[in-house]
């Protein structure tokens, strides 16, 4: 293990009524619970694969219903701020306290692999920061070589701007920046193709 890098792995804790709300009307709320853990899950078991530490950042300590068994050591933070921008940060801030490169996902995206992960650290050597952009204007994977807190600031999250915004931001403080492939999020019906290997979806 390369204790000089780590992943940061953010995801909502398991709740019924509260992950994968764009699902609904298409799915139950037992089913978008079922298919949040089973990309939580598949998150979790493909960076045991990888050579770095992994830390899970929850919105609350219930990870229970996770599979983290495949990791030999996995740090279990907890969230905190009033919103996304905010919770990255505090999350940044204490992390760059234990590692020198950091490497930021959520659990939405099945199609960033090993190979992804690796691009981005080997970019991280030329760059201040790198993304993995997503199609719905977003993005799936934010890298960085050391705590710029400010490129997280005034962004509408969850919206199609987040990516342009953020990619403003970095140029306005004066950092370097690349951009990965841009892969697909798992937040709407029309998406679950690209989760097809992970989650057969309900009976129908």
């Amino acid at each position: 293990m390369c204790l000089q890098k780590a992943i940061l792995q953010f995801a909502k804790s398991p709740r019924l009524g509260e992950v994968k709300t764009r699902m609904r009307g298409h799915y139950s709320e037992q089913e978008c619970l079922d298919l949040h853990i089973a990309l939580v899950n598949y998150t979790l078991n493909m960076l045991a694969q990888t050579d770095c530490a992994v830390e899970l950042w929850t919105t609350d300590p219930e990870i229970e219903s996770f599979d983290y068994s495949s990791h030999m050591q996995l740090w279990c933070y907890k969230q905190e701020g009033r919103d996304l921008g905010e919770r990255i940060i505090f999350a940044l801030q204490q992390a760059f306290l234990r590692w020198q490169k950091i490497i930021l996902i959520g659990s939405d995206c099945p199609e960033i692999d090993s190979e992804y992960i690796t691009e981005a650290w080997q970019k991280l050597n030329e760059v201040d920061v790198v993304i993995g952009p997503a199609h719905d204007g977003g993005y799936v994977l934010i890298g960085l070589n050391h705590f710029i807190p400010e490129i997280f600031y005034s962004i509408d999250w969850g919206t199609e701007q987040v990516l342009a915004q953020t990619l403003e931001r970095i140029k306005s403080v004066g950092k370097t920046h690349c951009c990965l492939g841009t892969l697909h999020d798992i937040d709407r019906p029309e998406d679950l193709e690209f989760a097809s290997h992970i989650w057969s979806g309900k009976n129908s």
